[in-house]
């Protein structure tokens, strides 16, 4: 729960510096919590028709992707949750913080850091998907302050 809230919480505060206006992420971040209504695609209105009665709206959205795009939202959302974190993977190192040394003493798990064929592959797996997907780069994130 406690990676949830932090997930959370780290979402709405990017509002504030991607948006033009204060009063601008205002209005975004109500947006976010259904502050004008929740519309979910035309696609999913015979399986989630009763979500009608709680004021859920079916119509046409612009930006989305389709079902891809839910499978990859989910799939990264879990990704974000359940995996272990880099202090974790690298606990038994010498240079990591002390909030994890009680990790180091436990037997080792499946997600230790290893430098080997295994990692350098997945690394280098991550690095060709994410140069795949990038987009357009994006302006400095205090560009506007």
């Amino acid at each position: 729960m406690a990676r949830l809230l932090t997930l959370l919480a780290i979402i709405v505060s990017w509002v504030v510096f991607r948006a033009n206006t204060l009063g601008g992420s205002y209005n975004i971040i109500i947006g976010m919590f259904g502050g004008n209504g929740f519309i979910l695609p035309e696609l999913y209105i015979e399986q989630l028709n009763f979500l009608s009665r709680l004021g859920v709206q079916f119509g046409t959205l612009n930006n989305y992707g389709g079902n891809e795009s839910v499978v990859l939202l989910l799939s990264l959302l879990g990704i974000t949750l359940f995996l272990p974190n880099l202090y974790q993977i690298m606990s038994h190192e010498v240079v990591t913080l002390d909030i994890y040394n009680h990790l180091s003493s436990q037997k080792k798990a499946w997600y230790r850091w290893r430098p080997n064929f295994i990692y350098a592959g997945f690394t280098a797996v991550l690095l060709i998907t994410a140069l795949i997907f990038r987009d357009q780069p994006n302006e400095f994130l205090y560009f506007q302050f």
